[in-house]
């Protein structure tokens, strides 16, 4: 019986720490939107959020392929890092 309350106790408090992680990534996301003038609700929906994000960050200077471009590289595992690092690159650069 000790065993089994152990185990439940450790689930439950993995859940706690994965919703915590969970909300704490969603409200940041939400606020780095409404911080680039967009809508906060676009966080919640997830490649349509990458994509209006990456659309801002670029500016627009480029065509829609370059857009699109990045969101498939981004679903490629072993490019993803390196996606992402660039992106987030960019991102800072708007608000510096």
């Amino acid at each position: 019986m000790d065993s089994y309350s152990t185990l439940l106790g450790a689930f439950f408090f993995t859940l706690v720490l994965l919703l915590g992680i969970a909300t704490l990534t969603l409200v940041s996301k939400w606020k780095v939107y409404a911080k680039l003038g967009m809508p906060g609700w676009y966080s919640l929906v997830p490649i349509f959020s990458d994509r209006k994000l990456y659309e801002n960050v670029r500016g627009n200077k480029e065509n829609k392929t370059l857009v699109m471009a990045y969101l498939i590289i981004s679903l490629l595992t072993i490019a993803q890092l390196a996606t992402i690092i660039i992106f987030l690159n960019n991102l800072v650069q708007i608000f510096v």
